[in-house]
């Protein structure tokens, strides 16, 4: 019992923490309820297909397409936009987590590898890199930093355009980079250093795009 309630906490503390940060960044207003509400959700289904049936790849999958789905019929995002501020909560948190796990681990305070059950480490990471992701999004807000392109209305129109493509097309790489993640921890530990790099990089050009696209929409707007 304690173990499935820690389980839980963690896991609704981070998934919280990733919807934080991804609205904060397209300055989407905050429901904690819902947000609290899908995340438990989330965190009941990655308990059942970790624990139970050790499908931690499958869950993987699952949490991306639930993430979406939450977004796009919970929240009430334009489809479009959900599968793309999907794909850019996955990037950026996936950063943050492999930023913190390399400077935990010099440390001496994490395992090898993410496999087996729950540990006490695993939890720190969880909490540390849900703590880094809301400061930053504090930061975004306070700061008035931010994208204003993604619309506030399900059934807002979206004009399809080389950016839009783009922005949707970086989805791919996002979901292969997280379900590697897990693969390279496990098994091929020596090479994850390039995780972090290869995820600054893929966030760099979603970045860069959205601020593109930002413009755009601020030039058509006035």
């Amino acid at each position: 019992m304690t173990e499935f309630v820690l389980f839980m906490v963690f896991s609704v503390v981070e998934t919280y923490a990733l919807y934080f940060l991804a609205f904060s960044v397209f300055k989407i207003d905050q429901y904690p309820f819902e947000m609290i509400f899908s995340s438990l959700i989330m965190a009941f289904f990655s308990y059942i297909l970790r624990e139970t049936y050790d499908l931690t790849q499958v869950d993987l999958f699952l949490q991306y397409f639930l993430l979406f789905c939450f977004l796009w019929m919970l929240f009430r995002i334009n489809l479009f936009y959900a599968a793309v501020m999907t794909g850019f909560a996955y990037q950026a948190y996936a950063s943050l987590q492999t930023i913190t796990y390399l400077v935990i681990k010099s440390f001496g305070s994490l395992p090898s590898t993410f496999g087996g059950k729950e540990s006490i480490s695993v939890y720190l990471l969880q909490l540390l890199t849900a703590l880094f992701s809301i400061s930053i999004g504090h930061i975004v807000q306070r700061k008035r930093k931010g994208f204003d392109f993604v619309p506030d209305k399900q059934s807002a129109r979206v004009k399809i355009g080389k950016k839009e493509i783009a922005l949707l097309l970086l989805n791919i790489p996002s979901l292969i980079l997280v379900s590697l993640t897990l693969l390279i921890s496990n098994y091929l530990n020596s090479f994850y250093i390039i995780l972090p790099m290869i995820y600054v990089i893929f966030l760099f050009i979603y970045l860069r795009i959205s601020y593109q696209k930002d413009r755009c929409y601020a030039e058509n707007d006035y």
